[in-house]
């Protein structure tokens, strides 16, 4: 089931979608507020720990444009430390 914001329900587990993250991202949402998955490594990987702790299984990212090794280096300095 499609939810907003990019949340996906999958066998009852929350997933997110994420078409922009890191420097592609707005640096700012609709709010004021920082983007989300947007900003540093560092910022990315907080993040990632919030939407753990709130029930997120899964996270979709969209590397369309990137190399196979821009996404090895994402995965090694970002995902693997969340």
């Amino acid at each position: 089931m499609l939810l907003p914001n990019g949340l996906l329900e999958i066998g009852g587990a929350l997933a997110f979608r994420v078409h922009r993250h890191g420097a592609s991202a707005p640096a700012k949402a609709d709010n004021g507020e920082r983007f989300l998955l947007s900003g540093s490594n560092a910022e990315i990987i907080d993040d990632l720990r919030a939407m753990r702790e709130l029930g997120v299984k899964a996270i979709d990212f969209n590397f369309a444009a990137l190399t196979v090794d821009a996404i090895r280096r994402f995965h090694e300095e970002v995902v693997a430390k969340s």
